[in-house]
């Protein structure tokens, strides 16, 4: 099984993108996140995941943490991707996606059988203000 990337997206404006995923939960947003595929590196997952769910263009990225997801028995490897603000083209698992100020994130992450609350948290350190 292939590691998963766990992606904060943020924009030049210093906006969380989230997404709903009505099959993870339906009343909490969660960051960007994927299985790595075979012969890319982590940094391209980062970008082929955000471009895929979302339709942003990843302009660079920086490591964060990993994380170990007991229920599913997954690495997570988390990353923050900046991007410069575009239209969204969401896929086919995303139900929604929302851009959300630093401090709205709070109170709408997902934090209960899913990682993206902690990887939000660890990524405080690093936002570029």
């Amino acid at each position: 099984m292939f590691p998963v990337v766990e992606v904060l997206v943020v924009n030049e404006f210093h906006e969380v993108l989230l997404l709903k995923q009505n099959y993870i939960s339906t009343s909490k947003w969660t960051v960007v996140s994927g299985y790595m595929i075979d012969g890319e590196t982590i940094e391209e997952a980062v970008a082929r995941e955000v471009k895929e769910e979302t339709g942003q263009d990843v302009v660079k990225c920086q490591y964060v943490s990993s994380y170990y997801f007991e229920p599913k028995q997954l690495i997570m490897i988390g990353f923050i991707a900046y991007v410069n603000k575009s239209d969204f083209v969401k896929s086919v698992e995303v139900d929604d996606i929302r851009w959300y100020q630093i401090d709205e994130v709070d109170d709408v992450i997902a934090r209960e059988n899913n990682c993206s609350g902690m990887h939000f948290d660890k990524c405080r350190m690093y936002f570029e203000m």
